[in-house]
Protein backbone atom coordinates (compact mmCIF):
# COMPACT_ATOMS: atom_id res chain seq x y z
CA UNK A 1 0.00 0.00 0.00
CA UNK A 2 1.92 3.93 -1.07
CA UNK A 3 1.23 5.91 1.64
CA UNK A 4 2.80 8.96 -0.71
CA UNK A 5 0.24 12.09 0.18
CA UNK A 6 -0.40 10.86 3.33
CA UNK A 7 1.22 11.26 6.54
CA UNK A 8 3.44 8.65 8.26
CA UNK A 9 2.33 6.98 11.19
CA UNK A 10 5.00 6.81 14.07
CA UNK A 11 4.54 4.69 17.12
CA UNK A 12 6.55 5.04 19.79
CA UNK A 13 6.01 4.34 23.60
CA UNK A 14 4.35 6.39 26.40
CA UNK A 15 7.31 7.80 27.98
CA UNK A 16 9.43 8.44 24.88
CA UNK A 17 11.55 11.21 25.86
CA UNK A 18 10.03 14.83 25.14
CA UNK A 19 12.68 16.19 22.83
CA UNK A 20 12.48 13.32 21.16
CA UNK A 21 9.05 13.62 21.03
CA UNK A 22 9.01 17.28 19.94
CA UNK A 23 11.54 16.06 16.80
CA UNK A 24 8.99 14.44 15.65
CA UNK A 25 5.67 15.97 16.46
CA UNK A 26 7.90 18.94 14.66
CA UNK A 27 7.91 17.45 11.22
CA UNK A 28 4.38 18.02 8.90
CA UNK A 29 4.83 14.67 7.28
CA UNK A 30 4.78 12.84 10.30
CA UNK A 31 1.35 12.03 12.92
CA UNK A 32 2.25 10.76 16.90
CA UNK A 33 0.63 7.48 17.49
CA UNK A 34 0.98 7.39 21.55
CA UNK A 35 -0.70 4.44 23.37
CA UNK A 36 -1.34 4.71 27.18
CA UNK A 37 0.07 1.68 26.63
CA UNK A 38 2.53 -0.84 24.51
CA UNK A 39 0.93 -3.98 25.66
CA UNK A 40 0.85 -6.79 22.58
CA UNK A 41 -2.70 -6.50 21.99
CA UNK A 42 -2.32 -2.48 21.34
CA UNK A 43 0.35 -3.14 19.31
CA UNK A 44 -0.99 -5.69 17.18
CA UNK A 45 -4.10 -3.73 17.09
CA UNK A 46 -2.45 -0.31 15.74
CA UNK A 47 0.59 -1.84 13.44
CA UNK A 48 -1.55 -2.43 10.41
CA UNK A 49 -1.22 1.58 9.87
CA UNK A 50 2.04 2.23 11.38
CA UNK A 51 5.01 3.30 9.25
CA UNK A 52 7.90 3.80 11.87
CA UNK A 53 7.80 1.87 15.27
CA UNK A 54 10.48 3.14 18.14
CA UNK A 55 10.51 -0.01 20.78
CA UNK A 56 11.75 0.25 23.71
CA UNK A 57 10.77 -3.52 25.45
CA UNK A 58 7.93 -4.67 23.81
CA UNK A 59 8.41 -7.64 21.53
CA UNK A 60 8.03 -7.29 17.72
CA UNK A 61 7.95 -10.71 16.58
CA UNK A 62 7.00 -13.12 13.28
CA UNK A 63 3.08 -12.33 14.29
CA UNK A 64 3.41 -9.09 15.31
CA UNK A 65 5.45 -8.13 11.50
CA UNK A 66 3.14 -9.92 9.89
CA UNK A 67 0.43 -7.61 10.53
CA UNK A 68 2.99 -4.71 9.25
CA UNK A 69 1.37 -3.76 6.15
CA UNK A 70 3.13 -0.43 5.91
CA UNK A 71 6.13 -0.63 8.54
CA UNK A 72 9.29 0.33 7.23
CA UNK A 73 11.49 1.01 10.24
CA UNK A 74 11.59 -0.48 13.68
CA UNK A 75 14.18 1.73 15.93
CA UNK A 76 15.40 0.31 18.85
CA UNK A 77 15.42 2.37 22.04
CA UNK A 78 19.15 0.58 23.06
CA UNK A 79 21.36 -1.75 21.79
CA UNK A 80 19.99 -4.87 23.10
CA UNK A 81 18.16 -6.93 20.08
CA UNK A 82 16.60 -9.83 21.72
CA UNK A 83 13.26 -8.60 21.52
CA UNK A 84 12.90 -7.92 17.51
CA UNK A 85 12.76 -10.73 15.14
CA UNK A 86 15.86 -9.72 12.84
CA UNK A 87 15.41 -12.07 9.91
CA UNK A 88 11.16 -12.18 10.00
CA UNK A 89 11.58 -8.13 9.71
CA UNK A 90 14.48 -8.63 7.08
CA UNK A 91 12.33 -10.76 5.01
CA UNK A 92 9.90 -8.10 4.84
CA UNK A 93 12.15 -5.41 3.74
CA UNK A 94 11.94 -3.46 6.64
CA UNK A 95 15.09 -1.85 8.21
CA UNK A 96 15.87 -2.06 12.20
CA UNK A 97 17.93 0.29 13.69
CA UNK A 98 19.78 0.85 17.00
CA UNK A 99 21.37 3.74 19.17
CA UNK A 100 24.92 3.23 18.35
CA UNK A 101 27.09 4.22 20.57
CA UNK A 102 24.31 7.02 22.56
CA UNK A 103 23.95 4.42 25.50
CA UNK A 104 27.67 3.50 26.27
CA UNK A 105 28.83 5.70 28.88
CA UNK A 106 26.41 5.43 30.72
CA UNK A 107 26.74 1.31 30.41
CA UNK A 108 30.42 1.78 30.27
CA UNK A 109 30.11 3.76 34.18
CA UNK A 110 27.53 0.98 35.02
CA UNK A 111 30.28 -2.11 34.60
CA UNK A 112 32.82 -0.29 36.03
CA UNK A 113 31.11 0.74 39.32
CA UNK A 114 29.86 -3.04 39.81
CA UNK A 115 34.01 -3.98 39.40
CA UNK A 116 34.80 -1.18 42.19
CA UNK A 117 31.51 -1.87 44.34
CA UNK A 118 32.68 -5.77 44.57
CA UNK A 119 36.02 -5.00 44.97
CA UNK A 120 36.49 -1.69 47.28
CA UNK A 121 33.01 -3.78 49.55
CA UNK A 122 30.79 -0.36 49.98
CA UNK A 123 28.17 -2.02 50.73
CA UNK A 124 29.76 -4.17 53.82
CA UNK A 125 31.17 -0.64 54.91
CA UNK A 126 28.01 0.80 54.45
CA UNK A 127 25.97 -1.55 56.82
CA UNK A 128 28.64 -1.90 59.70
CA UNK A 129 29.09 1.84 59.91
CA UNK A 130 25.13 2.49 60.20
CA UNK A 131 24.92 -0.79 62.67
CA UNK A 132 27.28 1.10 64.86
CA UNK A 133 30.36 -1.37 63.92
CA UNK A 134 32.97 1.54 63.19
CA UNK A 135 35.85 -0.05 63.84
CA UNK A 136 35.42 -3.68 63.26
CA UNK A 137 33.94 -2.92 60.01
CA UNK A 138 36.92 -1.45 59.35
CA UNK A 139 39.11 -4.10 60.59
CA UNK A 140 37.42 -6.88 57.96
CA UNK A 141 40.01 -6.08 55.78
CA UNK A 142 37.49 -7.64 53.08
CA UNK A 143 38.51 -4.94 50.16
CA UNK A 144 40.83 -5.67 47.50
CA UNK A 145 42.77 -3.18 45.06
CA UNK A 146 41.85 -4.03 41.21
CA UNK A 147 45.51 -4.06 40.64
CA UNK A 148 47.41 -6.83 39.23
CA UNK A 149 43.92 -8.87 39.01
CA UNK A 150 42.78 -10.56 36.23
CA UNK A 151 39.50 -9.46 34.14
CA UNK A 152 38.10 -11.59 31.60
CA UNK A 153 35.90 -9.53 29.19
CA UNK A 154 33.75 -11.70 26.97
CA UNK A 155 32.48 -9.46 23.96
CA UNK A 156 34.84 -6.47 23.03
CA UNK A 157 32.00 -4.63 21.24
CA UNK A 158 30.88 -0.80 21.97
CA UNK A 159 31.40 -1.62 25.75
CA UNK A 160 33.46 -3.88 26.54
CA UNK A 161 36.24 -2.71 24.28
CA UNK A 162 36.11 0.48 26.86
CA UNK A 163 35.70 -1.88 29.70
CA UNK A 164 38.45 -3.27 28.72
CA UNK A 165 41.12 -0.20 28.45
CA UNK A 166 39.50 1.42 31.68
CA UNK A 167 40.34 -1.83 33.35
CA UNK A 168 44.21 -1.51 32.07
CA UNK A 169 43.80 1.94 33.28
CA UNK A 170 43.59 0.45 36.81
CA UNK A 171 46.43 -1.72 36.33
CA UNK A 172 44.76 -4.96 35.64
CA UNK A 173 45.45 -7.61 33.39
CA UNK A 174 42.82 -7.83 30.73
CA UNK A 175 41.76 -11.26 28.47
CA UNK A 176 39.43 -10.44 25.94
CA UNK A 177 37.54 -12.57 23.90
CA UNK A 178 35.34 -11.51 20.66
CA UNK A 179 34.40 -14.15 17.49
CA UNK A 180 33.85 -10.82 15.42
CA UNK A 181 37.66 -9.54 16.13
CA UNK A 182 41.10 -10.67 14.96
CA UNK A 183 44.22 -11.14 17.61
CA UNK A 184 45.66 -8.35 16.49
CA UNK A 185 42.45 -5.85 16.46
CA UNK A 186 41.82 -7.52 20.53
CA UNK A 187 45.59 -6.70 21.96
CA UNK A 188 45.01 -3.19 20.01
CA UNK A 189 42.21 -2.97 22.24
CA UNK A 190 44.50 -3.98 25.14
CA UNK A 191 43.95 -7.75 25.92
CA UNK A 192 45.79 -10.56 25.59
CA UNK A 193 43.68 -12.66 22.93
CA UNK A 194 42.04 -15.71 24.30
CA UNK A 195 40.60 -18.21 22.06
CA UNK A 196 39.39 -20.84 24.41
CA UNK A 197 37.92 -18.91 27.53
CA UNK A 198 36.39 -21.45 29.28
CA UNK A 199 40.23 -22.71 29.48
CA UNK A 200 41.39 -19.82 31.23
CA UNK A 201 38.48 -19.26 33.95
CA UNK A 202 41.31 -20.56 36.48
CA UNK A 203 42.77 -17.70 36.29
CA UNK A 204 40.40 -15.18 36.14
CA UNK A 205 39.67 -12.87 39.30
CA UNK A 206 37.06 -11.10 37.68
CA UNK A 207 34.45 -11.93 34.41
CA UNK A 208 32.41 -9.26 32.56
CA UNK A 209 29.89 -10.07 29.93
CA UNK A 210 29.42 -7.79 27.29
CA UNK A 211 27.85 -9.91 24.52
CA UNK A 212 24.69 -10.38 23.03
CA UNK A 213 21.88 -12.78 23.89
CA UNK A 214 21.98 -15.37 21.24
CA UNK A 215 21.17 -19.28 21.25
CA UNK A 216 24.48 -19.44 21.82
CA UNK A 217 25.02 -17.58 24.41
CA UNK A 218 21.58 -18.71 26.37
CA UNK A 219 23.06 -20.37 30.15
CA UNK A 220 26.71 -19.53 28.58
CA UNK A 221 28.11 -18.98 32.23
CA UNK A 222 26.61 -22.36 34.11
CA UNK A 223 27.71 -24.91 36.79
CA UNK A 224 30.57 -25.77 34.79
CA UNK A 225 32.02 -22.78 34.36
CA UNK A 226 31.21 -21.53 37.97
CA UNK A 227 33.32 -24.97 38.85
CA UNK A 228 36.04 -23.74 36.83
CA UNK A 229 36.65 -20.68 38.60
CA UNK A 230 38.69 -19.24 41.69
CA UNK A 231 36.80 -19.06 44.56
CA UNK A 232 36.82 -15.78 45.15
CA UNK A 233 36.41 -14.96 41.21
CA UNK A 234 33.54 -12.49 41.08
CA UNK A 235 31.13 -11.56 38.22
CA UNK A 236 29.10 -8.87 36.49
CA UNK A 237 26.72 -9.05 33.85
CA UNK A 238 25.70 -5.66 32.30
CA UNK A 239 24.04 -7.60 28.81
CA UNK A 240 20.99 -9.99 28.27
CA UNK A 241 19.33 -11.67 31.42
CA UNK A 242 19.63 -15.28 30.63
CA UNK A 243 23.56 -15.54 29.56
CA UNK A 244 24.04 -16.66 33.20
CA UNK A 245 22.12 -19.62 34.36
CA UNK A 246 20.73 -18.45 37.61
CA UNK A 247 20.39 -21.19 39.33
CA UNK A 248 23.40 -21.80 38.72
CA UNK A 249 24.75 -18.54 40.01
CA UNK A 250 22.57 -18.95 43.01
CA UNK A 251 24.34 -22.88 43.75
CA UNK A 252 27.96 -20.94 42.98
CA UNK A 253 27.15 -18.05 45.69
CA UNK A 254 25.13 -19.78 48.43
CA UNK A 255 28.24 -22.81 48.37
CA UNK A 256 31.39 -20.82 48.51
CA UNK A 257 32.09 -21.63 44.99
CA UNK A 258 31.95 -17.93 44.06
CA UNK A 259 32.32 -15.06 46.04
CA UNK A 260 30.32 -12.83 45.03
CA UNK A 261 28.40 -11.08 41.75
CA UNK A 262 27.10 -8.34 40.38
CA UNK A 263 23.73 -7.93 38.03
CA UNK A 264 21.89 -5.90 35.88
CA UNK A 265 19.86 -7.97 34.01
CA UNK A 266 17.74 -11.22 35.20
CA UNK A 267 15.68 -13.85 33.10
CA UNK A 268 12.55 -12.57 34.46
CA UNK A 269 12.45 -8.62 34.26
CA UNK A 270 10.42 -7.02 36.80
CA UNK A 271 11.72 -9.74 39.02
CA UNK A 272 9.13 -11.88 40.97
CA UNK A 273 8.67 -10.96 44.14
CA UNK A 274 9.64 -14.39 45.67
CA UNK A 275 12.55 -14.53 43.35
CA UNK A 276 15.47 -16.53 44.76
CA UNK A 277 17.91 -14.04 43.55
CA UNK A 278 16.34 -11.61 45.99
CA UNK A 279 17.28 -13.65 49.63
CA UNK A 280 21.08 -14.38 47.57
CA UNK A 281 24.59 -13.74 49.38
CA UNK A 282 27.01 -11.47 48.01
CA UNK A 283 24.59 -10.60 45.20
CA UNK A 284 24.37 -6.95 43.91
CA UNK A 285 21.21 -6.29 42.13
CA UNK A 286 20.22 -3.52 39.96
CA UNK A 287 16.63 -3.08 37.58
CA UNK A 288 18.25 -3.23 34.51
CA UNK A 289 19.01 0.35 35.00
CA UNK A 290 22.35 0.27 33.25
CA UNK A 291 21.55 2.82 30.46
CA UNK A 292 18.69 4.72 32.19
CA UNK A 293 21.35 7.65 33.24
CA UNK A 294 19.07 10.88 32.46
CA UNK A 295 21.70 11.86 29.54
CA UNK A 296 21.52 8.51 28.14
CA UNK A 297 17.97 8.26 27.82
CA UNK A 298 18.03 11.14 26.18
CA UNK A 299 20.67 10.28 23.56
CA UNK A 300 19.01 7.32 22.69
CA UNK A 301 15.87 8.63 22.29
CA UNK A 302 16.97 11.18 20.19
CA UNK A 303 18.87 9.18 18.12
CA UNK A 304 15.61 7.06 17.79
CA UNK A 305 13.96 10.51 16.42
CA UNK A 306 16.78 10.98 14.31
CA UNK A 307 16.87 7.54 12.45
CA UNK A 308 13.09 7.63 11.55
CA UNK A 309 13.61 11.31 10.15
CA UNK A 310 16.61 10.31 8.41
CA UNK A 311 15.10 7.76 7.02
CA UNK A 312 12.18 9.00 5.26
CA UNK A 313 14.69 11.54 4.30
CA UNK A 314 16.90 9.21 2.38
CA UNK A 315 19.87 10.11 4.60
CA UNK A 316 20.01 6.79 7.02
CA UNK A 317 23.37 6.29 8.80
CA UNK A 318 23.74 2.50 7.56
CA UNK A 319 26.20 1.92 10.64
CA UNK A 320 22.45 2.25 12.23
CA UNK A 321 21.17 -0.74 10.97
CA UNK A 322 21.32 -3.71 12.34
CA UNK A 323 19.62 -6.50 10.38
CA UNK A 324 21.66 -6.05 6.88
CA UNK A 325 19.42 -4.36 4.84
CA UNK A 326 19.72 -0.88 2.88
CA UNK A 327 18.27 1.97 3.92
CA UNK A 328 16.75 3.99 0.32
CA UNK A 329 19.06 7.10 -0.27
CA UNK A 330 17.91 10.68 -1.27
CA UNK A 331 18.64 11.03 -5.07
CA UNK A 332 21.00 13.72 -5.72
Amino acid sequence: MKTSGMKKKVLIFPNLHAEAREMLAARPDFELVVPESLDPETASRLMPDIDAFIVRVSRVDRQLIERAHRLKIVCRHGVGLDNLDLPALAEKGIIATDVGLANMPAVLEHTIGFMLMLARQFNTYDAGVRANRYTETKDLRVAFELRDKTLLVIGLGRIGCQVARIANAFGMRVLGVDIAKTPDEIRAIGCEPVTDWRARLPEVDMLTLHCPKTELTVGMIGEAEFAAMKPSARLVNCARGGIVDERALIKALESGRLAAAAIDVQEREPMPEHDPLLGCRNLILTPHAAAATQESVRRMALQCAKNVCDYFDGTLDESMIVNGLKAPRVKS
